[in-house]
């Protein structure tokens, strides 16, 4: 458990709107912990956020099987840059799971609760001193089915103060044709409001933000959506096998495909809401291609976790057809599997 054993240097990179589209805001780590009998596994990816002046802990979870089933111990503490809101987020979390599988599919459910807190920017303030806005208990579900090409997944959370929840929705298939093809539905619904990203303006991420809603459209200050829909088709154009290192650094596999996205959702008349204008929903579209690199690091080999570096470029050509925004949209970054 010693958790510089297993360990890799990352950088702390965010969205920005100068000439590279990223900033880089500091340096961190990510840890991988484990006992020798495999009942306790520790995954830790924390950061000096030199920006806001913090100790941001992006993931911490303690995983425990020793009553036959996982058990989870989750703390988030980071800061979350939001349409034209900043805001420091603080969550612990306790939750278990149960998994079973049947003749064709696996099922998963999982029930958890815990305590959020959030706390606006102040200018000139770091985040350890921002004043709290709200604070809750609150308890969240999942449960998803999940096949060799089908996958449908549910997950819902609330405050316990007030009853105002968040549900979100993802099904996905896929097809083993020469060119494989994945296919999305997504949806969500938050009464306490979320950004065009499916960012929640007090859970944070959830289920469809990290899955399927558009990265590509910048949401518009001062608007809150209530609920989004969507579905996208996408395309492997190829995948190229490596299987190189360059000293602790191992290369297995670099991805390609082409991706077509459509997003519904209330722009409200909003001046600055992109996309084709049907009353007061915008239609927003995009055909995306993104580059992906699966890696993995050696010293982390005896544990399932990859880090993929990626770039994406989007054509936003329902704003080409509307006359409106900027086409085009470029992103770069990574995503951590395990």
């Amino acid at each position: 458990m010693n958790p510089l054993q297993a360990w890799i240097p990352l950088p702390l990179l965010r969205v920005s709107d100068n000439a590279l589209g990223i900033r880089p805001d500091g340096a961190g780590l990510l840890s991988v912990m484990a006992d020798p009998t495999d009942r306790n596994s520790v995954l830790l990816l924390a950061y000096a956020d030199i920006h806001y002046q913090m100790a941001m802990i992006s993931e911490f979870n303690w995983q425990n099987t020793s009553l036959g089933f996982p058990l989870v111990l989750g703390f988030y503490d980071a800061v979350e840059e939001t349409g034209n809101r900043t805001y420091r987020s603080t969550s612990g979390s306790l939750s278990g799971s149960l998994r079973w599988t049947g003749r064709q599919m696996a099922h998963a459910f999982s029930l958890g609760g815990g305590y959020i807190r959030n706390a606006n920017e102040e200018e000139g303030k770091n985040a350890y001193q921002w004043k709290e806005t709200e604070s809750d208990f609150f308890i969240r579900s999942s449960y998803a089915i999940l096949g060799r090409r089908l996958g449908l997944q549910f997950s819902g959370i609330s405050l316990i103060g007030s009853f105002e929840p968040r549900v979100d929705g993802l099904f996905s298939a896929s097809m083993d044709t020469r060119f494989p093809l994945q296919f999305a539905l997504f949806g969500a619904y938050d009464k306490r409001g979320m950004d065009l990203h499916g960012v929640s303006n007090t859970f944070g991420g959830q289920l469809i933000s990290s899955e399927a809603a558009l990265w590509e459209y910048p949401h518009p200050a001062d608007l809150d959506l209530s609920w989004l829909a969507g579905g996208s088709l996408a395309v492997d154009m190829f995948s190229l096998e490596i299987q190189r290192n360059l000293s602790h650094a191992y290369f297995n596999r670099l991805t390609g495909s082409l991706a077509l996205r459509n997003q519904v959702y209330d722009g409200e008349a909003h001046p600055d809401a992109e996309g084709i204008e049907m009353g007061s929903l915008r239609l927003a579209q995009s055909l995306a291609i993104r580059l992906e690199m699966t890696t993995s690091f050696l010293p982390l080999a005896m544990f399932p976790v990859s880090i993929a570096p990626y770039f994406q470029a989007a054509w936003k050509f329902s704003n080409t057809i509307a006359g409106i925004g900027f086409p085009w949209s470029f992103r770069m970054g990574f995503s951590l599997n395990y």
